[in-house]
Order: structure tokens, then sequence, then C-alpha cells
């Protein structure tokens, strides 16, 4: 995509109802929102500059200072020292500038000190004031400018005072297309992995397999006999406890080694001394209805499968076996 090329200017008055609170002259990212739909697919930089920041100062309600006691024979440094001594003694307010960037906290910037000069409109540049004439300022897309007329003397504004905060912005957005294969982003989701798999994979004691408990989302190690459901360790079984096979409960995918010496042959297709039990439960631990279960057994060269439905199992249906 071409950069897309923009200017604008602001322009707030401030008044006795904005005494003591930060006011928002420019927040870039009001203005960016328009582009902000174009992240997903894009990067998107954002190049913006202040142009000009000036106010209009009109302080009528503030005592105008005197004139300074002042003669052609005095030196240069004393009249200067004469005039300070004005602008000290006279009734002024403290205007605050402070910057922020995205949805953080206000910082202090800066201070202007403003006083009534002499009953009219008086006009100040004020370029963050730390800025010389025709020279920019550079911020980001999320920069946000305020200022607050701060209670340093006790001086807030009166009913007929007002300050206008004015001026201008120009700025470039420039578009990146993202890349699949960024080596960046694939570092991350690899780092990413590593990190959820630490610890998982190494160093696993005896007697452990690999599973996920409910509700935990990463690989866990589980001993064998968190797996016991039912007397039925999903594991070589032998000995001569009941096993019923209509009543198993495994997760979705089980199996069982039957090593018993002909005991306890419940629900199983025939009469045998060792076989292998497979249990698909596509649907399991959900509310549908009509729910259904698969098994099959197959002992030796002989091969069984049977299904479920409505909690009801169906009969075992012997087949050829599958090499």
């Amino acid at each position: 995509m071409e950069p897309a090329r923009s200017t604008g200017n602001f322009n707030r008055r401030i008044t006795v109802a904005d005494s003591n609170n930060i006011v928002a002259i420019l927040d870039m990212n009001t203005v960016n929102s328009e582009y902000q739909i174009f992240e997903k697919d894009y990067l998107v930089k954002y190049q913006a500059v202040l142009e000009d920041l000036k106010i209009t100062v009109g302080l009528f309600g503030l005592a105008q200072a005197p004139w300074p006691d002042t003669n052609a024979l005095m030196s240069e440094s004393a009249t200067m020292a004469e005039i300070a001594k004005i602008r000290t003694q006279g009734q002024k307010i403290s205007l605050g500038l402070y910057v922020a960037a995205d949805n953080g906290p206000w910082q202090y910037e800066s201070e202007v000190v403003l006083q009534n000069q002499g009953g009219s409109e008086t006009h100040v540049p004020i370029l963050v004031p730390f800025l010389s004439s025709n020279e920019t300022l550079l911020v980001g897309g999320n920069f946000k400018l305020g200022v607050r007329v701060e209670p340093k003397w006790n001086q807030p504004l009166k009913a007929n005072d007002y300050l206008i905060i004015k001026g201008t912005w120009r700025q470039v957005v420039s578009f990146s297309k993202k890349k699949d294969d960024d080596v960046d982003a694939l570092a991350a989701r690899i780092a990413a992995i590593e990190l959820a798999l630490e610890g998982r994979l190494i160093n696993l004691p005896d007697n452990t397999v690999l599973g996920r408990n409910e509700g935990v989302g990463t690989v866990q190690v589980l001993a064998k006999a968190a797996l016991l459901e039912n007397n039925c360790l999903l594991s070589p079984r032998s000995g001569s406890t009941p096993f019923n096979a209509n009543t198993w409960l495994p997760a979705s995918f089980a199996a069982v080694l039957w090593l018993d010496n002909n005991s306890g042959h419940l629900n199983l297709p025939a009469t045998i001394t060792f076989g292998v039990l497979l249990q698909f439960d596509p649907l399991f631990k959900t509310n549908l209805t009509g729910k259904y279960r698969i098994q099959t057994f197959n002992t030796g060269n002989r091969y069984w499968d049977r299904g479920e439905f409505n909690s009801a199992w169906g009969n075992w249906q012997e087949r050829a076996y599958r090499q």
C-alpha cells in the first residue's frame, strides 16, 4: 500500500470550567483510528510531527502588572531587573503541559507562565517550549498532549478569562506487508512452545505417561494410577479383578491389555486368556443425546467389534482378522 499523508489542526478553548483539570488538546490515537483496521494484515508505522503550538491569552480577571520604574539613565541590567521584579510581583497563572502515550497516565512536561498584558489578547508561541521557532517536534502515532491551569499561585481563571490553544500537525502513515515467515515471529512461537513443554517431556520418571488433566491446557506427566477408572488400568492388566466392558468409562480413547487367565470375562466376546480391548468415545462428557461408543477386541488371530447407542451395547460381531 502507498503511504498515507495527512495534516490537521486543533483549537481548544480553556475557561474557568476547566480549572484544575488536564484537558486533552491533541490525541493522535483518535486521529489514527481509521488506520487501525489495517494492523491485522500490515505493519503500520506512524511518523508524526507537531509543527505549531501557540496560546491566545485573555486573562482579564488578573490584575495588570504595573509599569516598571525605569529611566533612561539606568543601565541595561538595572532596567531588566526592574522588569523582572514587576513580572514576579504581578498576578499570573501557570499553564502546565502534559504528554501521554496510548492510554497511559499523563506525565508533566513543562510550564508556561502567563499574565495580563494590558487588557487585550496576546499570543504566545509555545512549541512545547523547549523548541525554537521554525522547528518541529517529532511525536508518535500514540501521542497525546494536554494542558492544565495549575493551582500554583492561587490565581484560577475568572469568569471572563480564557486561553485558546492552537496548533497544527502532519504525519505519514506507512504500511508494510506482514511476512508469514517472519524470523522474529517464528522465534517467538518456538519460544512459547518450548516454555509450554519445559519440564514436560524430559526427565520423565518410570511408570508414567503423558496426558492432560481435565481443564488444564498443557501437556503433563501423569502417573498410571491416575488413569484408573472402574478398576480398569489403561496399561498391561492381570489378575482376577472383575472387569465389565459395558461400564468401562475411560477418556475419549483408551486401551487395555487383558491378561487374566480366564477369570472375570464380563461382557467380552469370548472366553480367552488374553486380548486387547480398544474403546473410542468421540462424544465423551458432552450433553448431546444419542451418544455412541465403539469397542474392538482382538486376541490371537480373532477380531470382534461392536457399537453402543443410547447407553445400550450391541452384540459383538466377529470379523475376519486384519493383518
